[in-house]
């Protein structure tokens, strides 16, 4: 994981490449942390945001979790659940005991999920 972050080698980087690399899994919680997460190439959003403030940190990057409630359209969720029905994604999203909403706006459903993610202030070095 070190010789990963340090032939990123910046935020970016590394987040284009977790982004890339790694798949998303639904599961409750932190299960792995960030050296598990690496290593088996997938994660649920609380795991992966371990790993990629891992690798952050790692390179003096100052970087911390956050969690706010995210919206996403119905093929959104379909996508990243990688199913054919939105009924089926939410019920795959809501079963992580996530606080959900759906909200119906301007004709469209959104679905509103608690997401873990990482801020990195300023993008700057420590």
């Amino acid at each position: 994981m070190a010789d990963k972050a340090n032939e990123l080698g910046d935020v970016v980087s590394v987040y284009n490449y977790l982004y890339n690399n790694m798949r998303s899994e639904f599961y409750f919680g932190s299960r792995k942390g960030a050296i598990g997460t690496y290593e088996q190439g997938g994660g649920n959003d609380i795991d992966l945001s371990s790993l990629l403030i891992a690798m952050l940190r790692y390179l003096r990057y100052e970087a911390a979790y956050v969690t706010s409630k995210a919206g996403f359209t119905e093929n959104q969720i379909k996508s990243w659940t990688n199913t054919d029905s939105a009924d089926i994604a939410h019920s795959i999203l809501a079963s992580q005991k996530r606080n959900n909403q759906i909200v119906e706006i301007d004709g469209s459903t959104i679905y509103f999920y608690d997401y873990k993610y990482v801020q990195v202030k300023d993008a700057g070095k420590i």
